[in-house]
């Protein structure tokens, strides 16, 4: 190896400070600890969302069972049917968020001979390692957590459209029940 670190055909030289390179490592440390709460508070959301969407379709479908389908074809039918696809797309969203994805860890597949090859190297290079190490493992785990991200959004938007409908059912149910 030339001394040089390739990616990308960019090239990380080891001619850099070395009090930039401790700089550049403690910024991936932060954040990658920044990027493994995201992970957890993302799925903490989801899982919330997943159980509220849950404890509103049972409520729902509850209530249609009870009522023994006695409501017609009508608005109210329409908004209580469409409320309980909302959640159960919410519920199928949040559970695609929670799924089990590979994120990756620094340095986790080394192997014992790269290990020794790593530590014949140069401060500077090493040091140079570590920090491509941590861009592809961040780059990798911020990828997921977007698109983790971007699921939970379209979870939190049904459920929301699913309460306003279930709203518009209720409101729509106590219209009729007063004869207005």
């Amino acid at each position: 190896m030339s001394g040089k670190i390739q990616k990308d055909e960019k090239e990380i030289s080891p001619e850099v400070k070395p009090e930039t390179l401790d700089a550049m490592l403690n910024l991936f440390k932060d954040s990658f600890s920044i990027e493994e709460a995201r992970k957890n508070t993302l799925e903490s959301k989801a899982s919330m969302v997943l159980g509220f969407s849950g404890i509103i379709v049972g409520l729902v479908t509850g209530l249609i069972s009870q009522a023994g389908g006695s409501f017609g074809v009508n608005v109210f039918t329409f908004a209580f049917i469409a409320s309980i696809i909302c959640f159960t797309v919410s519920g199928v969203f949040a559970l695609l968020t929670v799924r089990l994805r590979n994120y990756m860890q620094p340095f986790a597949t080394l192997t014992p001979e790269q290990i020794d090859e790593l530590l014949g190297k140069e401060e500077t290079d090493i040091k140079n390692e570590i920090c491509k190490n941590y861009s592809d493992v961040l780059l990798n785990n911020q990828t997921l957590n977007n698109q983790k991200a971007g699921k939970l959004n379209i979870a939190f938007y049904s459920a929301t459209l699913g309460i306003f409908l279930t709203l518009v059912t209720a409101v729509t149910a106590v219209i009729s029940g007063l004869g207005i």
